[in-house]
């Protein structure tokens, strides 16, 4: 019995999207699931490079993650949120957890990757009609991406907002940054989610704002 061939087999059917390249990011698997939720046939992604799936705005953090994983071997497993393409043009939100396989003369990354949500087209446009923003900190890189309503809210043009954490407080009225940063530690201590009010001085115009988050 060929086991490896079964093992692709059985790879190709489960119900997660499985999404495998080798250590140069070239997909070498690429299972139903992952053609339903991508929207890419099989037969156009094997063997191009799984960074075609990734923003350009996410491609540096992309290559830092890919090349931490495959640094740490076997004993790696990577869990992240992530923002990836899909064959119709929009994105979407994905969570997947990310471990490297010894496979014969080099090693297997293999993405077990589901859907996290609606796509960010989706997430943008009720933004907009609920007067809300978001935002996503790496915190290995210390990198924010805000969404193009948070910016407005903030008084920025999206695009033109800080990328840091620490640029990213300095918005926060001065007499409310320690409980947002106390708030933030919290945040990564225990796991937990937050719910207060603190005050922005919106960027364009010096206004102070109330925000609820």
């Amino acid at each position: 019995m060929d086991v490896s061939r079964a093992y692709a087999q059985l790879l190709l059917g489960i119900a997660d999207a499985i999404v495998a390249t080798d250590s140069q990011g070239r997909i070498v698997l690429w299972n139903d699931t992952a053609e339903t939720m991508f929207g890419f046939a099989r037969e156009h992604v094997l063997g191009t490079d799984v960074r075609a799936l990734v923003p350009e705005r996410f491609a540096a953090q992309f290559d830092e993650q890919f090349r931490s994983t495959l640094a740490g071997g076997a004993t790696s497993t990577s869990r992240l949120i992530a923002i990836v393409n899909t064959a119709d043009g929009d994105t979407k939100r994905v969570e997947a957890a990310i471990s490297v396989v010894p496979f014969e003369d080099e090693p297997i990354i293999v993405s077990v990757v589901r859907d996290a949500g609606n796509s960010e087209r989706q997430l943008r446009e009720a933004e907009e009609l609920a007067g809300m923003g978001s935002f996503q900190w790496n915190v290995g890189s210390d990198e924010i991406i805000w969404s193009d309503n948070l910016a407005r809210i903030y008084g920025y043009e999206p695009g033109a907002h800080p990328t840091t954490l620490a640029a990213f407080i300095e918005r926060v009225h001065p007499d409310d940054r320690d409980a947002v940063q106390k708030q933030i530690g919290r945040a990564l201590d225990e796991g937990a989610s937050w719910s207060m009010e603190e005050r922005i001085i919106r960027a364009d115009t010096g206004e102070t704002r109330i925000l609820a988050s």
